[in-house]
């Protein structure tokens, strides 16, 4: 792995993807790329053995006894909310799959991902507002008669 980063890191600077500005020594500049670019191997690598992990478990559940959880969701709402949550901005989704899917926390989202706890928090209130709106403009289409400002008619 470590001679895959590196071949990795001497691409970028062959391709000029990494470029030297001068700012500090040559030598300091390229283990700064080398760091890097081990960085975003790890991050992937991370992330990918978090959704095979998933897929994994999603596999072995298939097997099983449906939850009574799965069986009251025959609905389709599971479905629909998978559906909006890929529909959302990149960030705001894997920010939402990680903590709601993967169970990570912010600050474990945070460095799942490689950026920062603010960050991360923007993207999740964001993601969760969206996903409010989508469900909400969702159920109206699917039960027109259903509004939060209707209320229901007194018999009279």
């Amino acid at each position: 792995m470590a001679e895959d980063i590196l071949q990795t890191a001497y691409a970028k600077v062959l391709s000029g993807r990494a470029s030297f500005g001068h700012r500090s020594n040559f030598k300091t500049w390229l283990f700064a790329v080398i760091r890097r670019t081990g960085q975003e191997v790890h991050r992937r690598e991370a992330i990918r053995r978090l959704f095979l992990g998933r897929l994994r478990d999603f596999a072995e559940l298939s097997t099983q006894i449906l939850s009574p959880a799965d069986e009251a969701d025959r609905d389709g709402t599971a479905a629909r909310l998978r559906h909006h949550t890929s529909a959302l901005p990149r960030r705001q989704n894997e920010v939402l799959i990680l903590v709601f899917y993967h169970d990570l926390t912010l600050a474990e989202t945070a460095e799942t991902l490689g950026i920062s706890l603010g960050s991360v928090r923007r993207h999740y209130e964001r993601g969760k507002a969206n996903l409010r709106k989508c469900l909400h403009n969702d159920r109206r289409e699917h039960h027109p008669a259903w509004s939060p400002q209707l209320k229901p008619e007194s018999a009279e």
